[in-house]
């Protein structure tokens, strides 16, 4: 889209802004000629190529509420002294569709979920790379609560995503590299993942709601030894664990009562220690923290590709 498309829309609400509150008949033709200019381009950023991992998986009458929704929050809220009207706008729109997209995967079955694939978030509004909606910073206190939202929406889409990386781990990746030991340590370090981000948001009650609502989902990719293993009592809910207390050092490592740490809960994220005694202890055999480090940047890099994989 063309940037003088945007700068007079820009500088029709510039106009507005500097009217002030006051209802005034100069006010009512401006905000209604700014509402004239924002529809008029509105089938131009539905086909826009930059916004199509978007708008390609909604039907037009989708987009054309949110495109609404976004028209008239940011009338309600604009402030031309902390940002210009295309970064408010586009900061408000991005967050919709992110928004929507987000609550369509959430409310998806788990076969759709694994048959689908996360978009990147740093999409643009306009053919220059400076636009990029995952730069735009509008009023601080929006900026905000807006990203807290996205926040909270990109853990759960993520939470809901991640058992893919198991669940799926032959099929998603190159036959040399998808060994029955590779997939093994990622069950574990994806255990380790699930458990600390739900006991860390267990304050939460969107997302433990959310996450609740998936948890066979989530708990069928872990590693229950493992997480058995761990925890001090076996849980095999949400709730549980978030609520349920890690094994103390003195259960887990076998130290002895005079050592400081004997009664202390084991913390998370969890000490390579803590690996090298389940192999030891569960399945006989050692590991190197070298082994496991190497692992852990596999499961990250994996994790991150999954995440950032376009539709």
């Amino acid at each position: 889209m063309r940037d003088d498309i945007w700068e007079t829309i820009n500088l029709t609400a510039d106009a507005l802004f500097a009217l002030g509150d006051k209802a005034t008949a100069e006010r009512c033709t401006l905000r209604n000629e700014l509402i004239v200019q924002l529809l008029s381009i509105e089938p131009t950023l539905y086909r826009l190529s930059s916004l199509s991992k978007y708008t390609s998986q909604l039907a037009e009458d989708e987009f054309s509420v949110l495109y609404l929704d976004a028209v008239v929050t940011t009338l309600e809220t604009y402030n031309g002294e902390k940002a210009r009207f295309y970064t408010w706008f586009s900061r408000r729109m991005v967050y919709l569709l992110k928004s929507h997209l987000a609550k369509k995967w959430l409310d998806s079955s788990g076969d759709e979920r694994m048959g689908a694939s996360l978009s990147s978030l740093d999409q643009t509004f306009g053919d220059d790379d400076s636009h990029a909606l995952g730069d735009l910073i509008a009023d601080p206190t929006a900026h905000t609560a807006f990203e807290s939202t996205d926040e909270e929406l990109s853990l759960l889409v993520s939470l809901v995503a991640m058992p893919g990386l198991v669940l799926r781990f032959y099929e998603c990746r190159p036959a040399k590299q998808a060994t029955p030991e590779l997939l093994h340590f990622f069950k574990l370090f994806y255990t380790e993942s699930v458990t600390t981000v739900v006991r860390e948001f267990a304050g939460s009650v969107r997302i433990q709601q959310e996450l609740a609502r998936h948890e066979r989902d989530l708990f069928s990719a872990m590693n229950t030894l493992f997480l058995d293993f761990f925890m001090a009592l076996p849980v095999r809910t949400v709730t549980a664990l978030a609520a349920a207390k890690l094994k103390c050092n003195g259960q887990l490592f076998g130290t002895a009562p005079s050592h400081p740490k004997y009664g202390q809960e084991v913390k998370l994220p969890l000490e390579q220690l803590v690996y090298i005694t389940f192999f030891q202890q569960l399945e006989g055999r050692s590991v190197s923290k070298a082994l496991i480090s190497k692992n852990q940047k596999r499961y990250v890099a994996a994790l991150s590709e999954l995440l950032a994989s376009p539709a």
